[in-house]
């Protein structure tokens, strides 16, 4: 059994690339549409960090570093920080 392995994706592969692509550019427009741009910002920052963490437990590759995973740390953190901050609710502390 030996298969020659093209070096290209399948086209049908290709084409489902191209059509997620597109759907998930136009509802980034549609998204940035309705938050504000610092909003969008946090959000567009940690939808490319989710890509890049999946992406790496899909295709594996070299581990994370621990520059890397400080910086997934950081970012997480930012994102979290963004969201307590920017809560319509005051968070009440008990005296």
């Amino acid at each position: 059994n030996d298969r020659i392995y093209s070096k290209n994706p399948p086209a049908w592969l290709a084409w489902m690339a191209v059509v997620a692509y597109h759907i998930e550019y136009i509802l980034s427009f549609m998204f940035v549409k309705l938050v504000e741009p610092i909003t969008y910002g946090t959000c567009d920052a940690i939808r490319r960090l989710a890509i890049i963490v999946s992406g790496h437990n899909m295709f594996g590759g070299e581990p994370f570093s621990k520059l890397n995973i400080a910086g997934i740390g950081m970012s997480l953190l930012g994102a979290l920080a963004f969201a307590l901050s920017s809560s319509r609710t005051p968070i009440k502390i008990a005296p």
